[in-house]
């Protein structure tokens, strides 16, 4: 039942009947980490969540998924080093939505690795995920210079803009098995490791809640950064502010995490700024048809195709004076962009125990959060983010 109301969104109902059953649901393991989970999602502070994690994972330490789920906690709690080591267990559970890549002959890098070794870095989980990880990649390639990068076949384009001289390739899957096509490195390391090595080396900084690392790293193709440059431009003299308020996937209790674009009506029919439709699965012609009224407080972006050509989106962006989001995968680019962004969601993994709201995002320097435990109903967002976007421009 209470797994039920964390799969379906009623999470107040599924920790209200927990903490009024007679049943000892404490003792039980499982029912701890789906009890952690229904706090981690109602509550904005995850104190309770992490506490309930701990006490699943003393009961059956030895269950992988538990000790993911204590990874995500402590490392919304600011326990960074704690966090980021149990991350690493996240390939041990059969069941973590993400490429495994298999290897016949290299072996996974640690950190005694000779510096000249060829190192092969590869992809794991989403778009978001992965501009996320990658941004470690220029403090890693100090020291370890001889890198392959493998990203997967959307981020291609864009990986290999941003870093022009290393090899950065995505067709070397076997799609059969995810092993290698060509096995021409010595180490092979998922994005994800690597960007928790780096992290873990400023764990001390990261405490304090205005430090960020200042990663970002994504460069945009010269000529179709310029052709954005200039249309917009021509477009209108304003600041232009791009705007994706959900992700393409809505399902599951994934609908809270998002807003509808009339929500933010107050602040679109301002006469301060352009606004600029950066709702991927969108494209400018079904924009117009669906939100007819609201669509001409918005550029015309023309066929841009935002979901599928990631090399057009960052072109696009990286021109843009500011971005709004929720936490889908535009928010990413434009702060990997060092494009002056705003995301909006509940405290994830990253937030390092920064939980207020207009907090500093721990990697991107330009980029805050707000963050709120229910972005679809918050009645206050939509006036704070006016607010603040007044004051800012």
């Amino acid at each position: 039942f209470i797994n039920s109301c964390l799969q379906l969104g009623n999470f107040k109902e599924g920790l209200d009947f927990c903490y009024s059953t007679n049943f000892s649901w404490e003792k039980h393991p499982i029912l701890l980490g789906i009890a952690a989970n229904l706090h981690g999602h109602y509550d904005k502070n995850p104190t309770k969540q992490l506490e309930l994690n701990h006490k699943a994972c003393e009961l059956a330490p030895d269950n992988v998924k538990l000790q993911w789920n204590l990874s995500l906690a402590q490392l919304r709690c600011g326990k960074i080093e704690a966090g980021l080591n149990n991350y690493e267990v996240r390939f041990e559970w059969d069941e973590f939505p993400s490429p495994r890549r298999i290897f016949k002959k290299a072996q996974k890098w640690h950190p005694d690795v000779n510096p000249e070794a060829q190192i092969m870095i590869w992809f794991e989980q989403g778009i978001g995920d992965q501009l996320r990880f990658w941004s470690a990649l220029p403090e890693f390639r100090k020291k370890y210079p001889n890198l392959i990068l493998e990203p997967s076949i959307k981020t291609e384009e864009i990986l290999q803009s941003s870093f022009p001289d290393l090899v950065v390739r995505a067709n070397n899957i076997n799609p059969d098995d995810l092993s290698s096509l060509q096995e021409d490195f010595d180490f092979h390391l998922p994005i994800g490791s690597m960007y928790g090595y780096e992290a873990l080396a400023f764990k001390d900084k990261l405490t304090n809640p205005d430090f960020s690392l200042g990663w970002s790293f994504l460069k945009p193709d010269k000529l179709r950064a310029m052709f954005w440059k200039e249309k917009l431009q021509s477009l209108s003299k304003k600041p232009k502010i791009g705007f994706c308020w959900r992700s393409s996937i809505l399902s599951g209790n994934r609908h809270r995490e998002y807003t509808e674009l009339l929500q933010w009506e107050e602040l679109i029919k301002s006469d301060k700024f352009s606004f600029v439709n950066l709702q991927y699965d969108l494209s400018h012609e079904d924009f117009i048809n669906k939100y007819n009224g609201l669509n001409e407080y918005f550029l015309n972006t023309g066929h841009l195709d935002q979901k599928d050509d990631l090399e057009g989106a960052v072109a696009l962006i990286s021109n843009l004076d500011f971005v709004l989001s929720a936490g889908a995968a535009p928010s990413m680019i434009a702060s990997a962009c060092d494009i002056p962004t705003l995301i909006y969601s509940t405290p994830d993994m990253y937030c390092y125990g920064r939980i207020e709201k207009f907090s500093q995002n721990t990697i991107f320097s330009k980029t805050k959060h707000y963050f709120t435990n229910n972005p679809s109903e918050d009645e206050f967002m939509v006036n704070d983010v006016v607010s603040y976007l007044s004051k800012l421009f």
